[in-house]
């Protein structure tokens, strides 16, 4: 229940992710949706037929948000700064109210360009984000990852990402981006479809490549790390591909016959068809999501993060892919690290030595396979 003076009434939805806080004022439902890359509060008229317009929107990102008397109090961060306190009195005026990591602003950061970059059918622009490494001079070039976000049906926002800040500070260039399936940019856009097949593959090769042809990025020194989606995704491209020199799949989703029915979201694709077509399909490895047949292509080293409690993608699916590739092709380094107890989100809210240990397990793949040779 709405407290007093708030005039209405707040509640969280089922899907926090997508609409993480509601709140009914004055004949309208206040909600915080992402879109192009900005987590912003919105608002539409509960009847009617209007379409829903910006009630605060802008540079940044709002994580929560409470109406009171004279605007809004907000938990707003960027891709520099961890979420603060803003009181929010009009849409241009931002009021911090507190500084929870003072600490942050005297470290060196990797910055942010931000591109559009047009898709390879030209059907799309592709929000992307290329972050320097730091310290960062000019006319050097750099080892660069491309960091795929899970999902699919999400997206990067204009938000900190620890990650992507250490693997700036340990001298790599990173980008980011939203292919095809990822939310935030209309229905069509987040395509399920598109997004487990080449369309989403030739939207990421896009953004990489926009992101080389700003000119500090070595293109012999690319490496491509993910989780749940994207793990799945930093799979396929190196089954696809031999342009990356390392990768790192985070609890990875392969095979989706022995998947099938287990965990949080086993019975997700049986709402979409009969279940005994799906367990079909998925037995007789018919799904485009099992991937784990085209193991025998892949040629890059591996690296494969994965906690022991995983719901969402069960840490069976990083052994498959460990031992198959450790026992047919013993000559492509492989290393799987499981956290005890972890679940599918070690990596965000798991214990801090974990999360630790798991940025640093990655950060120490990179210098090995696309720093040799660096004086450092």
């Amino acid at each position: 229940p709405g407290a007093p003076g708030f005039g209405g009434t707040v509640c969280r939805t089922q899907y926090e992710e997508d609409l993480n806080l509601l709140h009914v004022q004055e004949g309208c439902a206040l909600f915080l949706a992402t879109f192009n890359g900005t987590g912003n509060l919105y608002r539409v008229p509960l009847t009617g037929k209007a379409c829903a317009e910006p009630l605060l929107a802008g540079g940044g990102s709002i994580h929560e948000f409470v109406p009171c008397q004279d605007g809004f109090v907000v938990l707003r961060g960027d891709v520099h700064s961890l979420p603060d306190l803003y009181h929010v009195t009009s849409p241009a005026r931002f009021l911090r109210l507190t500084n929870i990591n003072p600490q942050l602003s005297s470290l060196l950061q990797g910055e942010c360009t931000v591109l559009s970059v047009p898709s390879k059918d030209g059907q799309v622009h592709i929000m992307t984000r290329v972050f320097r490494p730091c310290p960062f001079t000019k006319g050097e070039k750099y080892p660069a990852v491309l960091y795929i976000h899970g999902g699919p049906e999400v997206s990067y926002a204009d938000d900190f990402w620890h990650e992507v800040q250490i693997l700036c500070g340990a001298g790599f260039a990173v980008v980011t981006c939203d292919p095809r399936g990822s939310s935030g940019y209309g229905l069509s856009f987040c395509n399920e479809e598109l997004s487990w097949g080449q369309t989403a593959i030739d939207d990421l090769f896009a953004a990489l490549d926009a992101a080389i042809s700003l000119g500090f990025i070595d293109p012999e020194r690319t490496g491509v790390p993910g989780g749940s989606y994207g793990g799945y995704m930093t799979c396929k491209l190196i089954m696809k591909s031999q342009r990356f020199r390392a990768a790192v799949g985070q609890r990875v989703f392969v095979n989706k016959a022995t998947s099938y029915g287990t965990g949080d979201m086993g019975f997700y694709s049986a709402r979409k068809k009969p279940s005994e077509i799906v367990v079909r399909d998925c037995l007789m490895e018919r799904s485009k999501t099992s991937i784990i047949r085209e193991l025998d292509k892949i040629r890059t080293p591996l690296l494969l993060l994965h906690g022991y409690s995983d719901y969402r993608c069960s840490y069976e699916q990083s052994e498959q892919m460990f031992i198959g590739l450790h026992e047919r092709h013993p000559d492509v380094p492989v290393r799987l690290v499981m956290f005890p107890g972890a679940n599918h989100n070690v990596s965000r809210t798991g214990l801090l030595p974990h999360r630790k240990r798991h940025v640093q397990e990655m950060v120490d793949w990179f210098t090995t396979y696309l720093k040799a040779g660096d004086a450092t």
